[in-house]
């Protein structure tokens, strides 16, 4: 941060990208499959889950890369409710057991609202309860 601050080096926050990076995204998925190679790694389908809800604008190139790995499912964007379900169950367990896991609930929740605003309401009705339990979870930590 101090080399930023001195003008030494450039730090770009998501969603903001060096002028060479294309601004569609897909950059994000040509630097995973650079990471594949190098490694040998791949994926498992809660990591494309997790890819899948903080970057939904990106399906059709994460439904690539998911074949690519040798899985065989493919994503659909009626998939992101269920998975956003899931991600506010994980990071609420996680805010139980007091971990410093950080699932990007609201950051997703942006990104799915604004690239299918027709799964607005059901997202918006998962938000609206994992922000009551976590007001709740704050409540009871509080007493306890």
């Amino acid at each position: 941060m101090q080399l930023e601050k001195e003008g030494e080096i450039v730090i770009y926050r998501y969603p903001d990208t060096p002028p060479s990076f294309p601004k569609d995204g897909t950059y994000l998925i040509d630097r995973l499959r650079e990471f594949f190679q190098k490694t040998g790694k791949k994926f498992g389908k809660n990591e494309f889950d997790a890819l899948f809800c903080l970057h939904p604008d990106l399906m059709s190139e994460i439904n690539k890369l998911v074949k690519e790995q040798g899985h065989h499912f493919q994503y659909k964007k009626e998939d992101l409710i269920k998975i956003y379900g899931n991600r506010i169950k994980k990071q609420l367990i996680s805010q139980a057991h007091e971990r410093d896991d950080e699932l990007y609930i609201e950051s997703s929740y942006e990104s799915i609202c604004s690239t299918f605003p027709e799964l607005t309401v059901p997202i918006s009705e998962l938000y609206g309860k994992y922000r009551k339990w976590t007001e709740n979870i704050t409540r009871i930590k509080k007493i306890l």
